[in-house]
């Protein structure tokens, strides 16, 4: 299998880590607002709040969003169905393809269990796991979440 604990405990440090950063930034804010009110000055509270925002707003967009679809997708890995199936490989895909915010390496399979006539099936290999080394024309077993796969094995 390509996913282990370890993968998990990544993840639920990156989750921490960011809002940490979230917590220390919203405190800032706090302290910068209860101070600028009781001194009665206007334009650093209303800076403060535009910096707050920004700063927020800017972590979500860079680090949050991400972290958390990733945390999403190990989950659904973790507890989801699977399938496994057997076939070879037609082609594998240098260029990352993005998916709800998660990254992927596209793999083209030959399913033995397909209908000759239908066309190959496009698999998802996830880019934190590295390149894969298939060949083509290898053959493989894996086991499939959804088209996400999440453990090969070379016959």
């Amino acid at each position: 299998m390509l996913y282990t604990e370890n993968d998990y405990i990544e993840i639920n440090k990156l989750r921490k880590n960011f809002w940490l950063k979230i917590f220390t930034i919203t405190i800032a804010y706090i302290a910068s607002v209860v101070i600028c009110s009781i001194a009665r000055i206007e334009i650093p509270g209303y800076l403060a709040s535009v910096l707050w925002a920004i700063a927020v707003v800017y972590l979500w967009g860079m680090q949050g969003s991400k972290t958390r679809k990733y945390y999403l997708f190990l989950k659904d890995i973790k507890q989801g169905l699977e399938k496994t199936v057997t076939g070879s490989v037609e082609s594998v895909s240098d260029s990352i393809t993005s998916r709800d915010l998660v990254d992927f390496y596209t793999v083209i399979f030959n399913d033995d269990d397909a209908n000759p006539t239908s066309p190959s099936r496009k698999l998802y290999f996830d880019v934190s796991k590295g390149i894969p080394n298939f060949i083509n024309g290898e053959r493989l077993k894996i086991t499939l979440f959804g088209n996400n796969i999440k453990g090969f094995e070379k016959i």
